[in-house]
């Protein structure tokens, strides 16, 4: 099965456990887990997975925070040694913040744990089976010889129609965030449109306007905001004004305002 989109992507002798064997912790080591909300996806869907690192040694030991910069993850079909590197969603705050001030180091105590949940947006591109790895470094305790932790291997497939097309940054294609906003109503749609925006926090949003005919024939707009991430509905919204269209809606405008 070929994987398309392989930006990232490279061929190596994966270390002990990529093959989707479980790596249990070791009482004195840090143990690094990755879990993924399901086991089943369909093409194009994203994935929320979950990244935990615990101390079981008995020192206190300075590890960077969890973000898109201390962890690198990768996927691959099963069977082939060909991983590829997939960023997960990280708000334009958060790239700015990490580029400002660099890794975060923190102290994480004997028997602690870290959790932080991420979206990827990238790692269902085709049916087939796949396995996905968390990498994380660099470390100073209990790390392999390149100084680095590697998380178990979970493995999960990929079948079914394709959910969501995306554009070949991982977000939801305009034509798909037009259909679910237009689902939300049971009036005729007459015409849709949609531009990319970006919102406080950094995240993008498709916001969708949608015409429509009352029953007695005036015309009536409503908006939508879609998650471009999840491929869902993120709230209704005013229509924005036709100042803001832009000739080319896949470009990705910044300091636009959510509406209220």
């Amino acid at each position: 099965m070929a994987v398309v989109g392989l930006g990232g992507c490279a061929f190596f002798s994966p270390p002990d456990g990529f093959a989707g064997k479980p790596r249990d912790a070791l009482p004195g080591q840090l143990n690094l887990r990755l879990s993924l909300d399901r086991e089943v996806y369909r093409p194009g869907e994203a994935v929320v997975l979950e990244v935990a690192v615990t101390n079981t040694t008995n020192q206190e030991v300075p590890l960077p925070r969890l973000d898109g910069r201390s962890l690198s993850f990768w996927f691959g079909p099963v069977g082939e040694g060909r991983r590829c590197q997939r960023t997960p969603v990280m708000s334009k705050k958060e790239e700015k913040d990490l580029k400002e001030k660099g890794d975060e180091e923190a102290s994480l105590k004997p028997g602690q744990r870290w959790t932080r949940s991420f979206v990827q947006t990238e790692l269902t591109p085709e049916t087939g089976q796949y396995v996905t790895q968390v990498h994380m470094g660099p470390v100073l305790v209990d790390a392999s010889a390149d100084g680095k932790l590697y998380s178990n291997a979970p493995a999960y497939q990929v079948q079914g129609e394709r959910l969501f097309k995306r554009d070949p940054q991982g977000l939801l294609e305009l034509s798909e965030a037009l259909d679910l906003a237009a689902k939300q109503l049971t009036a005729n749609v007459v015409s849709k449109e949609g531009i990319l925006i970006e919102d406080e926090m950094g995240f993008y949003k498709w916001w969708i306007n949608l015409d429509t005919r009352t029953p007695d024939g005036r015309p009536l707009k409503t908006g939508y905001l879609i998650d471009p991430y999840l491929g869902r509905v993120w709230s209704k919204a005013r229509p924005f004004e036709e100042s803001l269209k832009r000739t080319q809606p896949s470009e990705k405008p910044t300091g636009i305002h959510l509406p209220h």
